[in-house]
């Protein structure tokens, strides 16, 4: 017997098993993307307030504001470069589940 031979079922395995793993990845960056959201907003509230009341009030103009808020780019940095880190660990995971699929595809399609 050759992988000619069930090569739809094959390839019917892994599609279906990576459509699961993929699904898990996306999900997974999703939440953690939200979550950065939220934490820098915590961490930027009291000096987002205290701009948006100087705005406000007339304190400050709009350029102004935009450039304080602006200014809080490294703490945005450092939050996206610790995502890209962890989105790194998520992809090698993906690509160990992909090819562990494709081994028990595989073995599963010529009855091993």
């Amino acid at each position: 017997m050759a992988l000619s031979d069930v090569w739809d079922e094959f390839a019917t395995s892994v599609k279906g098993g990576f459509g699961g793993i993929a699904k898990d990845l996306v999900a997974g960056a999703l939440e953690a993307a939200q979550s950065d959201s939220e934490a820098f907003l915590l961490q930027s509230r009291d000096r987002l307030e205290k701009w948006t009341n100087l705005l406000l009030n007339g304190d400050i103009n709009q350029e102004d504001f935009a450039s304080l808020v602006k200014g809080q780019r490294a703490l945005a940095t450092l939050m996206l470069l610790k995502q890209a880190g962890l989105q790194a660990a998520r992809v090698q995971a993906l690509r160990t589940k992909l090819l562990d699929l494709v081994v028990k595809s595989a073995f599963m399609a010529i009855g091993l």
